[in-house]
């Protein structure tokens, strides 16, 4: 798993803790193209990741993924927003995420990798936090695992001041989706 030599891959107390969580959810797997969720429906999505170079990798079906298969995503995405559809992806692009005119009412915080050993965001420097160049939006903050600096957690917090909605770990932020019927 990376540069990592030493992954914790195996999670029982997390894997346990979503279980339950998913234990009354309807989990569907299908194109993005042919969903139709009702609103308040939760929706995550890990489309193929935007390619960096000439070289990277796009073979995650035999046609590829391409631009204009990004595009459509978006697209469907934000109609399936304004009808009150929730989402959450692991998965930026410069050509998605950098144009204001196709994101003006979405959050985006970024964080970048750490390439040495340490969890992902073990250093505040490695942080880079755009939330204040976004706009005021009600916001819920997921950290997953334990190894996130208190600093940066308090700069998140401060950033998005009374609009903090709460902060969850991932199998936390299922369990709550799941109970508020969102």
């Amino acid at each position: 798993m990376g540069a990592y030599m030493n992954p914790n891959i195996l999670d029982k107390d997390n894997i346990l803790a979503c279980s339950k969580a998913l234990q009354n959810a309807e989990i569907i797997y299908q194109d993005f193209s042919n969903i139709s969720p009702k609103p308040k429906d939760f929706v995550y999505i890990d489309p193929p990741y935007q390619p960096i170079n000439n070289t990277s990798f796009t073979k995650y079906t035999k046609l590829g993924f391409t631009e204009t298969d990004q595009v459509k995503l978006y697209e469907k995405c934000r109609a399936l927003n304004k009808k009150g559809v929730y989402f959450i992806s692991n998965s930026d692009s410069d050509f998605i995420l950098y144009h204001p005119e196709r994101h003006p009412n979405c959050l985006v915080i970024e964080s970048k990798w750490q390439q040495s050993g340490g969890s992902v965001d073990e250093q505040y420097t490695y942080l880079v936090l755009n939330i204040k160049k976004q706009g005021i939006y009600d916001t819920i903050i997921i950290i997953d695992g334990n190894g996130y600096k208190k600093e940066a957690l308090k700069c998140f917090k401060d950033q998005v001041g009374s609009n903090l909605i709460e902060v969850f770990s991932m199998s936390e932020f299922t369990s709550w989706v799941n109970k508020k019927k969102i």
